[in-house]
């Protein structure tokens, strides 16, 4: 077992409910599997249930959202199923449920659940000074706009997938503003909060796509810059803004580490930097536990 990740198991089978993973795989298994304990605010946890019987419907809730699940091979599986799970940064810390809920062939009604803690991620506040060029550019109603044809690409969610293998770095460079920052903009009140890593380097240093999947959107706007979304399936979506040249269009398909664009500063950007981000079932969470591989895929 890969030692970043600590499986968390629960199972049951009808005869006899069992909390904790069992000795021996009963014949009538429904079984919950969480890559971690606790995590922190802003971070991805990946949920599998395996289930014995071919199942008819699934759902998990979890914060009082239903996810679906999507179905994933396993050479000793035939019924898994896995979600990923974004924890939205302003989650109170504390203790919740996630909950799993199904009806299998022979319309036995099944439920199991399981605790995660979520933890302070300690996120700070960050000044930054912006020219008055830049500044024009926080205007409100551009950001609204903008913001709502992000929402909309976000909420969709591709049933297929197109990663096979963990996901890579987006561009080379240091990163110059981390994931959670509370953001105050010229010394005014805090307005948001940051939903992005920023990797700092030379304008012109090529941005690669971090794994395979579909230009859902390669746009130049005023406050965002050019931008490019990678939507990877399975709710996953991968955001690069403040570039200098787009290389793909809405529509192209892209494999992992190709060159998709080029580091700028388009948009509102004191300097030349790449802001990559990632959507988790319409979650902005923190890129960094992406391309480190430290977000578990496979069960």
């Amino acid at each position: 077992m890969n030692k970043l990740f600590l499986l968390i198991s629960l199972s049951i089978c009808f005869s006899l409910p069992v909390s904790g993973k069992p000795a021996h795989t009963p014949s009538n298994y429904f079984q919950i599997t969480i890559s971690a304990s606790s995590i922190r605010q802003g971070q991805t946890l990946t949920v599998f249930v395996n289930s014995a019987n071919r199942l008819k419907r699934l759902e998990l809730t979890f914060l009082d959202q239903k996810l679906s699940m999507d179905h994933v091979w396993h050479k000793d599986h035939a019924h898994l199923f896995r979600t990923f799970i974004g924890i939205p940064a302003n989650t109170k810390p504390g203790s919740y449920k996630i909950v799993a809920r199904g009806t299998d062939i022979n319309r036995q009604k099944l439920s199991i659940y399981t605790l995660v803690r979520v933890k302070d991620a300690g996120f700070k506040i960050q000044q930054i000074r912006l020219s008055k060029k830049k500044t024009k550019l926080l205007d409100q109603k551009i950001l609204q706009e903008e913001g709502a044809i992000l929402k909309s690409q976000f909420l969709k969610k591709d049933r297929r997938v197109y990663f096979k293998s963990p996901f890579g770095s987006p561009v080379a460079g240091r990163v110059s503003s981390s994931f959670g920052l509370r953001r105050k903009y010229n010394g005014d009140a805090i307005s948001t909060y940051h939903k992005g890593l920023d990797i700092a380097n030379k304008t012109g240093t090529p941005i690669y796509a971090t794994n395979g999947g579909q230009v859902t959107l390669a746009v130049h706007w005023k406050s965002h810059g050019k931008t490019i979304l990678i939507n990877h399936g399975h709710g996953i979506i991968t955001i690069y803004i403040h570039m200098d040249k787009l290389l793909v269009k809405t529509g192209d398909w892209v494999k992992k580490g190709q060159i998709i664009g080029r580091l700028g500063s388009t948009g509102i950007a004191n300097g030349p930097h790449l802001h990559f981000g990632v959507s988790v079932n319409n979650v902005r969470v923190n890129p960094a536990q992406w391309i480190k591989n430290r977000v578990r895929l496979f069960f």
